[in-house]
């Protein structure tokens, strides 16, 4: 293939800059980008492709329930797997997911942080869920390099109406689908044919039949998968019409036959390797064929296929592959594609879970579980496992309307990964397309979308006189239920700021201000651009200001679409974390305990924050008027460096009065205050130099303007959502709601110990009738496992 090359010093330079993006902690936290350069099968990052191959990233998924329910949450625990071999790790810190109604329009969004290559959370489902198919798409802003097929994609069929029992289907109207394995059936050749059946309603239906030629001779029988899938094998002859009739005598044609072509069969049942056949009649013999592995424009796979006598047979190892649906096309040496194979690769599993229930009468309340995880060796693995027990309604089944229906795409929904549910899921990969429509896209040459590490806020300044504020100085203060966060920046020339790497949970608000004579000119009011990154670089547009910001309306990071980074002002970090601060009319002193010294801003006339220290005993001021002052406290406070508290906030040390300044300004300052001695031992060994309080004016000395003007709420990652609380809260309820609860126990964070074990309690209701309990685990190096037993 022809490759956009890149230099190798730029080449080197964009890898070297990915190193910020480390993860702070965890598994593989400091050498994530040596285990994936040093990887076997990794291709050293000659160009923009290779890039891609080698740090490709890809979603796997434990969902507690199969039933999706309008109101209740529907809990996860996501795994990313990076590289060639998918270790459980990677650059990225941002999931997002997604709610998608049948017309593919969003509904809900949401933001995980992903932790050590984990992501936890749920998803509440709306209420009063209309009938229709529903769509649970997840993916992280690098995955975009890769296209939307490389997103996880789970789709739900929601349906109020009672399930039709199978013989009451038959009855409805049938869709039939065929799917000839390599996309042609071939005159002479041995094909294999999948029949698809779903009904009007898009459920999928079982069906029986056989296939007839044109005499009416039965020549072929289908044989029943599930799911709506069937398969059957014939060798057709030119010229002669096929047709299938079902068991309820339905009659419908079978696709034209070809004269010459060639047949691409492939067998995907072991773990490990895939097997190839193929073949060609007379008049299509070739002297070179390939075969080439594609996804996304990206060529995975691309080598020469040995052909004898019309046939040939190849092994292609999986190791290296991406995991979920990719082709294989069957190429002649002109590149003209002969045949394609869609497949479905899944994860092999590398770890064995046992789950044995201690003791299995679901009449007593509480249930107890032993779990051992081992590899394959029979070692005792530590690891993180995730579980979910589940109460099935008795007649529940996969083939009813409510179960998944897993979309094939880049990722997959966790399941027992045997023989026989690699199958039917490769079967499923077949019937996705009947064409190569869309798989020769052209070679990227840059990469759009960079490794995220937290969530962004962009928008225009305005004060709260609707002055665009261009080129000017804002301090963002960030409240939320137990963090303050404070950053300084400065806008661009056109009133634009774009902050980035926001590592904030739940409901934040947060207040812009600016330097000036009254509360108008000092707060600032923020219009968030929705979707726009690539627009600061090119966008000339005004927002009008004075649109106002609902209080009650929620700003969300905006769409991931392509960096541009020009004339882009990104924040410096200034301070982090610390308790947020009650709003009271006035600010009383910290503790209740009175202050050894203080002194109060004058609002009239006032004074710069060094000034404020001149008038308190005991304190020096070094530098008065100079670009970098400092304070010296007396001897009696002790010796050590100065602990700084803004309005009850301990900053990190070392802090100094430079820093304090260019945090607030000193029309801000309510007062300041200085504790010794005993009053400053209750800071600890941080305090052996004195503590110096500072108190900033409220909102109630802000001359009467709304504050909320000049106030954005904003929502960050979702909060995890605790089980038990849910299961606390429903076991209120009325016993009608109780009723419909179908997930007993979900953990997704259950640590063996060093023997691989771990033991797990919960209640049952005595209503339990099927009990389904399923376990996933991915270790940090990527050995996969999951069990699934049936009380």
């Amino acid at each position: 293939m022809n490759k956009f090359r890149l230099p190798t010093a730029l080449i080197l330079l964009y890898f070297l800059s990915l190193s910020s993006y480390g993860q702070v902690n965890g598994p593989n936290a400091n050498d994530i980008i040596d285990q994936v350069r040093n990887d076997s099968h990794a291709i050293y990052q000659e160009n923009v492709m290779d890039s891609l191959i080698t740090w490709r990233e890809q979603l796997m998924f434990h969902f507690d329930n199969p039933v999706l329910e309008e109101g209740t949450p529907l809990f996860f625990k996501a795994y990313t797997l990076t590289g060639p071999n998918k270790i459980r790790a990677t650059l990225s810190k941002v999931l997002k997911v997604e709610l998608l109604d049948e017309e593919n329009a969003i509904i809900k969004t949401q933001y995980h942080k992903i932790v050590s290559g984990m992501a936890e959370g749920s998803i509440i489902m709306p209420k009063k869920l209309k009938d229709g198919q529903y769509t649970l798409r997840a993916y992280t802003r690098w995955m975009q390099n890769y296209g939307e097929d490389a997103f996880f994609q789970q789709r739900f069929l929601v349906s109020s109406q009672n399930i039709k029992p199978e013989e009451d289907r038959q009855t409805e109207d049938i869709l039939i689908s065929f799917y000839p394995e390599g996309g042609t059936l071939v005159h002479g050749l041995k094909n294999r044919l999948v029949v698809k059946a779903t009904s009007s309603a898009n459920r999928p239906v079982e069906i029986e039949g056989v296939i007839v030629d044109g005499s009416g001779d039965e020549v072929a029988v289908l044989t029943v998968h599930g799911k709506g899938l069937a398969s059957t094998f014939l060798s057709p002859v030119n010229n002669e019409p096929y047709y299938l009739i079902t068991k309820s005598g339905k009659k419908y044609l079978l696709p034209e036959i070809a004269k010459e072509g060639a047949v691409l069969n492939i067998n995907n049942l072991d773990e490990n390797k895939i097997k190839v056949r193929v073949s060609m009649t007379d008049d299509t013999k070739a002297k070179k064929v390939l075969i080439r592995g594609i996804k996304g424009g990206i060529v995975y796979f691309d080598k020469p296929m040995p052909i004898k006598q019309a046939s040939g047979m190849l092994d292609i190892s999986k190791v290296g592959l991406p995991l979920g649906a990719m082709t294989f096309l069957l190429l002649d040496e002109k590149e003209q594609v002969l045949a394609f194979r869609p497949i479905e690769i899944t994860a092999a599993n590398q770890l064995n879970i046992s789950v044995d229930a201690l003791d299995e009468d679901l009449s007593n309340s509480e249930l107890v579980l032993k779990l051992r995880v081992t590899d394959d060796n029979g070692n005792p693995v530590r690891t993180n496992v995730s579980l979910s027990a589940v109460n099935l309604p008795t007649d529940f089944s996969d083939k009813e309307s409510n179960s998944f229906e897993p979309l094939m795409n880049d990722n997959m929904v966790w399941g027992d990964i045997q023989r026989q549910d690699r199958f039917l899921r490769d079967l499923q990969a077949m019937t996705m397309t009947n064409s190569t429509e869309g798989l020769m896209n052209p070679e990227l040459s840059r990469i759009d979308y960079p490794f995220q590490k937290g969530l962004n806020l962009y928008g225009y300044a305005y004060d709260l006189n609707n002055k665009l504020l261009k080129n000017s100085k804002i301090q963002m203060v960030n409240t939320s239920e137990s963090t303050i966060l404070a950053r300084e920046l400065t806008t661009d020339k056109e009133g634009r700021i774009r902050i980035e790497n926001l590592d904030v949970t739940g409901e934040n608000d947060i207040v812009f201000r600016t330097y000036g004579g009254d509360a108008a000119a000092r707060l600032v009011k923020i219009v968030p651009f929705e979707n726009s990154v690539n627009g600061m670089g090119s966008t000339k547009t005004v927002f009008d200001a004075t649109k106002k910001n609902k209080a009650d309306k929620k700003v969300q990071s905006p769409s991931w679409l392509p960096i541009d980074n020009t004339d882009v002002i990104t924040l410096s970090e200034v301070e982090i974390k610390q308790n947020k601060l009650k709003r009271q009319d006035r600010t009383p002193s910290l503790y209740g305990i009175e202050p050894t010294k203080s002194v109060l801003q004058d609002f009239e006339r006032p004074k710069t924050i060094p000034e404020l220290f001149l008038g308190i005993a005991g304190v020096q001021v070094i530098g008065l008027g100079g670009l970098r002052p400092s304070i010296r406290l007396t001897r009696e406070t002790g010796s050590g460096p100065i602990l700084w508290v803004v309005n009850g906030t301990p900053l990190s040390q070392p802090a100094t009065l430079v820093d304090i300044m260019d945090l607030i300004p000193a029309n801000d300052v309510d007062r300041i205050e200085i504790l010794q001695d005993s009053e400053a031992s209750m800071y600890g060994s941080r305090a052996a130099g004195g503590v110096v309080l500072l108190y900033t004016r409220n909102a109630s000395s802000l001359d009467n303007i709304k504050r909320k003007d000049g106030q954005l709420k904003f929502q960050g990652y979702e909060e995890v959502s605790d089980f038990k609380s849910f299961a606390q809260q429903l076991a209120k309820k009325p016993k009608k709601f109780q009723d419909k609860r179908t997930t007993l126990y979900w953990n997704p964070n259950i640590q063996t110990d060093e023997n691989g074990e771990a033991m797990i309690r919960f209640t049952t209701p005595l209503s339990v009738k099927q009990l389904e309990i399923k376990t996933t685990a991915i270790t940090e190096k990527g050995a996969v496992g999951s069990a699934r037993i049936s009380l």
